[in-house]
């Protein structure tokens, strides 16, 4: 998330609890939520606003983000299924780790399989070279 990003954030956050987003509040959350990607960060707080009445800080948004792509992975999982069987061991777990990563970040189980399956083969022509 870059600056702008965060301010738009703040400003979401500020409809719900009148708080000042200022410039400043903004670089600061744009530091702090550097690695979180935007739709994410906006789904955390609009789902930290439903249940909560507490104030929102960027740890906040860094909690709702590590369960939302929590519960994406494992709804994904069951469908991107085992690795394909042409994979070697090391292959296999690094076709899981990305698959997961991928469906972390929103991608159906489809894009998410079919992706994580050519990094593998391209990590295991890695490792056999």
């Amino acid at each position: 998330m870059n600056t702008a990003q965060a301010a738009q954030l703040l400003a979401m956050a500020a409809a719900y609890d009148n708080r000042n987003a200022s410039e400043i509040a903004a670089r600061a959350w744009g530091e702090a939520l550097h690695d979180i990607r935007f739709d994410d960060a906006r789904h955390a707080l609009i789902e930290h606003y439903k249940h909560n009445r507490q104030w929102l800080m960027p740890a906040d948004i860094r909690e709702g983000v590590q369960a939302l792509r929590y519960h994406r992975t494992l709804r994904g999982r069951i469908h991107v299924g085992h690795p394909p069987a042409d994979l070697e061991p090391d292959a296999h777990t690094e076709f899981l780790r990305i698959s997961d990563r991928l469906l972390g970040d929103g991608l159906t189980p489809d894009e998410a399989g079919a992706k994580a399956y050519r990094a593998a083969l391209d990590y295991q022509k890695q490792i056999q070279a």
